[in-house]
């Protein structure tokens, strides 16, 4: 009779933890939505965006709103925001998520002596898990993506301080090259 009362009462709060997490998870979208309603630079940058083989001009439209809203992030000059949002500013950018991460770490204090320390620390809380992870990952980069994401974090550091959010997240050039 205790096993099947300690039984029934594991289900229930199981199914009162889907409940909650379901409950979450809409209102988190509900949040979300609402903030790019009001334009908010992070939301706008983190929104959604139209698939670019069934809709170009929508998806092209939407990735130039993302990247204006990037610069007026950047605008703010919050170091956190970089590496907060490195995956979303990578997307609209030339440089690569551990460019931003690099760059982020340098700017923020304890972060480039151990990322694995800072990615822990209560400096960090505001990064939420994924900023956490990519903090982490900095340590495993390969000899070539770790010299790419310093040749990034550096480009962008000094666009950074001369204040030209504008060049951090120019388009990227879609042309042929050589």
């Amino acid at each position: 009779a205790l096993l099947g009362a300690y039984v029934q009462a594991e289900q229930r709060c199981a199914a009162l933890s889907l409940q909650s997490t379901a409950y979450a998870a809409m209102m988190a979208q509900a949040w979300q939505s609402r903030a790019v309603q009001l334009e908010h630079p992070a939301a706008v940058l983190r929104a959604d965006r139209p698939n670019s083989r069934t809709d170009p001009a929508g998806a092209q439209a939407a990735l130039e709103r993302a990247r204006l809203a990037g610069i007026e992030l950047l605008r703010q000059a919050e170091p956190m925001d970089l590496a907060r949002h490195a995956a979303e500013l990578a997307g609209v950018s030339r440089y690569n998520q551990e460019g931003f991460l690099l760059a982020a770490c340098h700017l923020l204090s304890g972060c480039l002596e151990d990322p694995h320390v800072y990615a822990f620390g209560s400096d960090a809380s505001s990064l939420g898990g994924m900023g956490r992870i990519g903090f982490l990952a900095m340590t495993q980069l390969s000899p070539r993506a770790q010299a790419i994401a310093e040749a990034q974090s550096t480009e962008i550091l000094r666009l950074w301080r001369e204040g030209r959010p504008d060049l951090i997240l120019a388009p990227r050039n879609l042309g042929g090259g050589g």
